[in-house]
């Protein structure tokens, strides 16, 4: 490529100068041995690039032109239609559009121009407006190590399907010297291959479509067999696939389609094709499989990142869920609790219906859509055509065999679902692509069935299928044991109750007032009890005490404890012996190990002023509120019953006027606690103060409210509150 004309070199170089603004920058173009041209964009009203104008080439590149000087000035599709066919016009407008430079190989073959050939280019933007273009020759082998390390360098950063099919468009069918290309791999139902994309294909069909696996094309032959193809010619690619000849224009005049491979494992197919007719020899074709082989291992990676970044995904939401569940009350909660967690993170709608009695069809327990407008079209779906427990598909199989469905092919499904044209009318308006449903069944006991929905282009596939069935099985599980816990409790307060008194007797001179509540182990009987009845000598007993630990053996001592003290004291008149008795009692029953505290008075309602006699064994000291509002305590600490054969146990006797208040509690009301902090005897005290006068029941009633309100969190202890006042 040689420039003999001065006169036009020095034009050249005024030329180069004008666009660079640099006179030393213009000379040095024109003594590079590659063709080198500056072009201006021509953008079309939206600003997109359509065409170039040259503004200057220098003496490489003007030795190529029949007018060396007319080319200035000209449209480069005008002066070089060749660059349309193979690609690197649509490399170059892609270049002023993006600012991002491009290299790649072209088969040259004007001999009116260039030399016919290969060559290498290299397109870069100088500016907003203006591209710098690069044309050289090289050897065949040269110009394919450098596609294959531009390659190599483009993937090294790619960690998407996308991201690769993006280079393979970009690197690979430029850099081979083809027009245009494309990639498919197989949908999730292995029926359809997807386009993924396809570079310069005509009449603008959108990048992502599907066709049949069994589809008479050379892209799904070659992605169902594995075998690749080489047409030399279109007569030849024609012969072998014609019904394939309408997706492929003149541009297309040969073929080559490869396989995705990665050890014997198909992934998918690539096309190239080019402008002119091509031998494929060996060696070219070698270097195609090369190529292709590079974007099959990066495409095998990215699939195997996003693997571990689903299942990483599918961790944290199954962390997730615990949490939620371990907070769920109820079925309800349960419930709610899982579509909180898969809504939207897993898909765009659920639902759950829980298995009928004999005989009749499941029923909706709960849905979630994150589009309102959706989630009422599916109810009034659901509403007018409920799923049948004898369908053969859908919500009714998986419940009646606890086999999962996948659905990948919504058309075909829903003819099989539709009962009418009308309902078949009406599920054709949903937008779902894909949807899977599981059973939710733990322990053999098959409650109901998950219906997870999705929408776009990332349908459901085999791999979402264990995930999802774990989802079932785990909230299968939950719901279980919410019913077991609320059973148990249930049982527990039915049991509690038993150890309680039904109500407190109306006894002339006396008030009462009393409340329980159970700690957070909400499922056993607690250890907190009191009685009022009674005793020796025609005088009435109060009593409260607190058996150490939850559950049946708890509540079996408490059980021995309350009725031991009520034999007891009505049959013994010293408070000290009632205590003595109580605690042998529990002493014999000393296998189950537990203690015990528990005040016990007695009040002598004909003295005046009334008298009551105390013993504490290692209970909190009751309270006095008297009738002008003092607060005090009283009674002397004692060992707790159960533990040492004969405790010492200190009674005292106090003198109590009408208008006093005597208050007695378990430790669940001092020690409520918030964050930190307990509530403490001297807030009790203080309460007590506070509290209203002349009601008892009210009075009870204000503590209860105080002290459940003091914290957010659920009592982690009982609460018995009994209270007398003398009138």
């Amino acid at each position: 490529m040689r420039d003999d004309g001065s006169d036009v070199t020095q034009a050249g170089e005024a030329g180069a100068a004008n666009v660079l603004g640099d006179t030393a920058s213009a000379a040095a173009l024109e003594l590079l041995s590659q063709a080198v041209t500056l072009a201006t964009a021509v953008r079309d009203e939206a600003g997109q690039a359509v065409d170039m104008r040259v503004a200057y080439m220098n003496a490489a590149a003007r030795a190529g032109q029949p007018d060396r000087a007319g080319a200035i000035g000209r449209l480069c599709s005008e002066l070089w239609p060749h660059m349309l066919a193979n690609g690197s016009f649509a490399a170059c407008l892609r270049v002023l559009d993006t600012g991002v430079a491009e290299s790649g190989r072209l088969r040259w073959s004007e001999p009116e121009t260039y030399q016919p050939g290969v060559y290498t280019y290299h397109a870069s933007r100088m500016g907003p407006d203006t591209l710098l273009w690069e044309l050289r020759e090289g050897s065949v082998d040269l110009a394919r190590a450098e596609v294959l390390t531009a390659v190599t360098a483009a993937l090294s950063s790619v960690d998407t399907t996308a991201g690769v099919i993006d280079a393979l468009m970009l690197h690979g069918v430029a850099g081979v010297g083809a027009s245009s290309g494309g990639a498919v791999v197989p949908d999730v139902s292995g029926n359809h291959f997807v386009v993924l994309s396809s570079l310069n294909r005509p009449g603008g069909t959108p990048d992502r479509f599907a066709f049949d696996v069994g589809a008479p094309l050379p892209m799904a032959y070659t992605a169902r067999t594995g075998r690749p193809l080489f047409f030399g010619d279109a007569t030849a690619r024609a012969a072998a696939f014609p019904e394939a000849e309408r997706y492929f224009t003149g541009s297309a005049a040969a073929t080559a389609v490869l396989p995705l491979t990665v050890q014997d494992r198909l992934l998918g197919a690539v096309s190239f094709h080019f402008p002119t007719v091509h031998a494929f020899d060996a060696a070219e074709r070698a270097f195609l499989s090369t190529l292709t082989g590079q974007f099959a291992q990066a495409l095998e990676r990215t699939r195997h990142r996003d693997a571990s970044a689903r299942a990483y995904a599918q961790l944290e939401m199954l962390a997730g869920l615990s949490d939620r569940l371990a907070e769920a009350a109820d079925t309800p909660a349960v419930f709610s609790a899982l579509l909180a967690e898969v809504v939207p993170r897993l898909a765009n709608g659920a639902t759950i219906h829980l298995a009928g009695e004999p005989g009749t069809h499941p029923h909706l327990a709960a849905s979630a859509h994150v589009d309102g407008g959706r989630l009422a079209a599916l109810h009034t779906l659901l509403d007018r055509y409920p799923p049948l427990a004898d369908s053969p598909t859908g919500i009714g199989r998986v419940l009646r065999t606890g086999e999962p469905e996948l659905v990948t092919d919504p058309a075909a499904a829903f003819d099989g679902l539709a009962r009418s044209a009308h309902h078949r009318a009406v599920l054709g308006d949903l937008a779902t692509t894909s949807w899977l449903v599981v059973a939710m069944e733990q322990a053999g006991e098959r409650i109901g069935a998950l219906t997870l929905i999705r929408e776009g282009d990332e349908p459901f596939t085999d791999r979402d299928v264990p995930f999802a069935g774990e989802l079932g099985r785990r909230v299968a599980a939950a719901v279980q044991h919410v019913q077991t816990f609320n059973r148990q409790r249930n049982v527990a307060h039915l049991l509690q109750q038993g150890l309680l008194p039904r109500e407190l007797p109306a006894v002339a001179g006396l008030q009462f007032g009393s409340c329980y509540h159970s700690g957070e182990h909400g499922a056993e009987a607690g250890g907190d009890f009191y009685d009022v009845f009674a005793a020796a000598e025609g005088r009435v007993a109060v009593t409260i005490g607190d058996i150490c630990g939850t559950g049946p053996v708890a509540a079996s001592r408490t059980a021995l404890v309350r009725h031991s003290t009520r034999a007891f004291g009505k049959l013994l008149p010293d408070i000290g012996q009632v205590m003595a008795a109580v605690n042998t009692a529990l002493l014999e029953d000393a296998p189950y190990g537990k203690f015990c505290t528990q005040a016990y008075a007695v009040l002598d309602v004909d003295a005046r002023p009334v008298v009551m006699s105390l013993a504490l064994a290692g209970h909190p000291l009751p309270f006095v509120r008297r009738a002008d509002g003092r607060v005090e305590a009283l009674g002397t600490p004692g060992l707790v019953l159960g533990i040492v054969a004969r405790p010492t146990h200190t009674v005292t006797r106090h003198e109590l006027h009408p208008g006093d208040t005597i208050v007695l509690y378990t430790d669940g009301a001092t020690e409520r606690r918030n964050g930190q902090t307990l509530l403490g005897e001297a807030r009790l005290r203080e309460l007590i103060a506070e509290a209203p006068v002349g009601d008892v029941p009210g009075l009870v009633h204000f503590l209860e409210t105080k002290i459940t309100e003091y914290s957010d969190q659920p009592l982690a202890d009982d609460l018995a509150i009994l209270a007398v006042q003398i009138t």
